[in-house]
């Protein structure tokens, strides 16, 4: 799963309704994350790899269940990382590619929302952060149920200390992978992803 606050850039933070979405990308995985916390400097290479990623929050006075730090819903496209894959099969990758047709991971869609992860099917538009948006959008508004709009109120460290958020404001900042914050909001890092999500209903 793509860590949450984490991107290569400095992203994107959109409200609609009752929630807040930030757009990460290039976003490392929790398992990434967890190696970086454990002291590795040189995490292994991730078997997913997530060129954009969405991560929805609640509101913090908004949530049903009460205030928390953790994400509802991530949504993300999805490339398979063959060259590890072929790592662990003990194959060379130019064999792997023989036998996929493709020396590359076809692109998909994915979700993760509670103890569960769904496909979306493929993603089969250019990649590019105007076409993932209007990707990552529709699966909000037919998750959520939401009208309106949503509003873009600037970059994934403007979610912070915005009132349309509830966010407190950040103390020290966010670390570039995102992994400080993770540990620092008590998102699950070593733990079952259902300790990770909050369940939406």
């Amino acid at each position: 799963m793509p860590a949450p606050w984490s991107s290569q850039d400095a992203g994107e933070t959109w409200v609609w309704g009752d929630f807040f979405a930030t757009i990460q990308k290039e976003p490392v995985s929790i398992a990434q994350c967890a190696q970086v916390m454990a002291g590795n400097n040189a995490p292994m290479m991730a078997g997913m790899e997530y060129p954009y990623a969405m991560t929805v929050f609640y509101h913090k006075a908004k949530n049903p269940h009460g205030p928390s730090s953790r994400p509802i819903m991530v949504i993300g496209v999805e490339k398979p990382n063959y060259q590890m894959l072929a790592a662990k099969m003990g194959i060379d990758l130019a064999e792997l590619a023989e036998a996929t047709g493709s020396a590359e991971g076809s692109l998909m869609l994915g979700m993760f929302k509670g103890s569960s992860r769904q496909n979306l099917g493929s993603y089969k538009g250019a990649v590019t952060v105007d076409n993932v948006r209007k990707e990552f959008f529709g699966v909000m508004l037919k998750e959520l149920g939401l009208s309106g709009s949503p509003e873009k109120i600037g970059t994934i460290e403007d979610a912070y200390g915005h009132p349309k958020t509830g966010w407190q404001a950040s103390k020290k900042g966010k670390s570039s992978s995102g992994c400080l914050s993770m540990v620092v909001l008590g998102i699950g890092i070593a733990v079952p992803l259902v300790l990770g999500i909050d369940y939406l209903f």
